[in-house]
């Protein structure tokens, strides 16, 4: 284990990762008694009706909870193969695992003694990003979890989009306002992942016809 001064290790605080999976077998989030850190995965992709024993989280209807005892028997497992037949949930792109290396892996994380709730969002499209409905779900799912545990939480919520009106009025938005006011928590939002993708327009008029589409939201009145 890495030590940095000042020495912050992240024991006892919860990091909650709303984001494409998590690959629960890397090492990194196996303690030093090959146990997982991982308290919750819920993957919002897999159909709970496909197995007798899956169930979702309380209070939802969709998805499958996997829990850390249940993680901690996959890990014990001889093979791979076996592990993915008990908990079939993966990482669709990476991007989930490599984010939470980074904020509380075992080795390279800045919190490396804090323990995960994982959240995999339900649109599995790489090429698209979750409803709003899916990340809200998840976030207010690590909320009860941490009150539950009745220890602090950080959210991290990184996976860039062009979502809402960008004054801060949308149901997003506003949700995320009041989330953050509830228990002991704080919400980390990712921004710049569009980067040159287009999300936004700009140009010159060069007298030249070009075809361009606008989604413009609807203003309200301050």
């Amino acid at each position: 284990m890495t030590r940095r001064e000042p020495y912050l290790s992240g024991n006892g605080v919860l990091i909650g990762i709303a984001d494409s999976g998590i690959d629960y077998r890397n090492p990194e989030f196996i303690d030093q008694t090959g146990k997982t850190r991982i308290i919750a995965l819920w993957d919002q992709s897999l159909n709970p009706a496909l197995r007798e024993e899956w169930q979702s989280p309380a209070g939802y209807n969709t998805g499958v909870l996997f829990s850390e005892s249940m993680i901690n028997e996959a890990l014990a497992l001889n093979s791979i193969a076996e592990s993915e037949r008990l908990i079939p949930s993966r990482d669709s792109s990476g991007h989930g695992t490599a984010v939470a290396s980074v904020a509380a892996g075992s080795t390279i994380g800045v919190a490396q003694e804090a323990k995960l709730i994982v959240v995999k969002l339900g649109n599995v499209n790489p090429n698209s990003f979750p409803r709003t409905t899916e990340l809200m779900r998840a976030v207010n799912f690590m909320l009860q979890t941490a009150i539950y545990r009745a220890l602090p939480i950080a959210i991290n919520l990184s996976f860039g989009s062009v979502y809402g009106n960008h004054l801060g009025s949308s149901l997003l938005e506003r949700y995320m306002d009041n989330a953050s006011e509830v228990y002991r928590n704080v919400i980390c939002v990712g921004s710049g992942n569009e980067a040159a993708s287009g999300g936004h327009y700009s140009g010159r008029n060069t007298g030249e016809t070009q075809r361009v589409e606008l989604a413009v939201g609807i203003m309200s009145q301050v």
